[in-house]
């Protein structure tokens, strides 16, 4: 949570390079890392918890919204406790009251880090193995009930795509056609598959689904938007659409930037950075952003942004160094033999700190 969320950047810096330090002690990636301390926030194995005033039961639901919600014995929906009244048990009711108090703001910080990293995952094109996404995913109390939303796909050892399905709230899998499913024996990777890679089609079936058992997404999923390249960037080695656009609030951007899972970039010898990159590791590709430029330190006031350029470079050593432009890479990726869902990806990022950052 420190890693993540603190406002104090040398503070939550500290907490990553912490986190870099336990993950190498154990041989795993950060995000590896990641996967395994997720609390279960005391649910059990079916990701409920039930709150117990004697002769009334509230059990724990994950709303729509990601917020903590309750189900009555009826199966009414219930944004929250109702106040004891003189026939429930009052040492049972101040128990359970104070319980819940705890779980609410546990389950409401937990769910949407875990929404963003799994977001990130799809974005990305991470995998797990399909013993990791059952112990790790399926089978965590509350990792199951965010994966229940998602659909997911089953991949072989070459990558290409066998088959999509999704997790029923029983934990069981089902298709497309709501039929039970089992990951294929031939599966090495499971994924949260992005939605060029289906079908209109089926992409359209996968719709009716969610919506037929309500099931809301915890981010955009089926519908998101996909950006393309112009005729023009096609022949091109950088994007440069943003070029001009010199009055976006450095906060909106650099901040944004780091919450959309971009990395900063080396600071210069002037003590400022002027870009961030994101990894795509599925293509062994780096997808970097150069700006105006920011300092290290403290950045309020500090004077409108302007992207520069958007490029694509290959995993490679000048990788740690970071990048000033695409003119100084070696490694540079022409715009038209990158993944189109990659492009995608980086202009969906970009456009949207762009336009929510614009001050005119």
């Amino acid at each position: 949570g420190i890693s993540e969320k603190v406002s104090f950047k040398g503070i939550k810096e500290r907490a990553k390079e912490c986190l870099g330090f336990i993950a190498d002690e154990r041989g795993l990636s950060k995000e590896e890392l990641a996967d395994r301390i997720v609390p279960t926030c005391e649910l059990d194995e079916n990701g409920t918890r039930v709150f117990d005033f004697g002769p009334r039961q509230f059990t724990f639901a994950l709303g729509p919204d990601l917020k903590p919600a309750l189900k009555d014995e009826t199966g009414k929906r219930l944004s929250d406790l109702p106040k004891p009244n003189t026939k429930d048990d009052a040492a049972k009711a101040a128990e359970a009251v104070a319980a819940w108090k705890l779980l609410k703001k546990l389950v409401a910080d937990v769910a949407r880090t875990q929404a963003a990293r799994l977001e990130q995952a799809m974005v990305v094109g991470r995998r797990w193995t399909p013993e990791e996404f059952n112990q790790l995913i399926v089978e965590h109390p509350l990792m199951g009930l965010l994966a229940q939303r998602l659909i997911w796909a089953a991949y072989d050892g070459n990558g290409t795509l066998i088959q999509t399905f999704r997790i029923a709230d029983d934990r069981t899998l089902a298709d497309v056609q709501d039929e039970l499913s089992e990951i294929p024996d031939n599966a090495a990777q499971i994924g949260i598959i992005h939605p060029a890679y289906l079908p209109e089609g089926v992409r359209g079936k996968w719709g009716e689904v969610l919506s037929d058992y309500d099931l809301i997404p915890p981010f955009v999923q089926l519908g998101r938007p996909i950006y393309a390249l112009t005729d023009a960037e096609k022949d091109a080695k950088s994007i440069t659409r943003f070029a001009g656009i010199k009055d976006i609030d450095p906060k909106t951007l650099l901040f944004g930037l780091d919450n959309q899972g971009w990395t900063r970039g080396t600071p210069q010898d002037s003590g400022w950075f002027t870009e961030h990159y994101k990894h795509f590791p599925s293509a062994n590709v780096y997808a970097v952003v150069s700006y105006h430029g920011a300092p290290v330190g403290y950045m309020e006031g500090w004077e409108d942004q302007e992207v520069n350029e958007i490029f694509f470079v290959r995993e490679s050593s000048d990788a740690t160094w970071g990048w000033v432009s695409s003119n100084s890479v070696k490694s540079l990726v022409p715009l038209k033999d990158v993944d189109p869902i990659i492009t995608s990806e980086a202009l969906y990022d970009i456009t949207r700190l762009v336009e929510k950052g614009r001050k005119s």
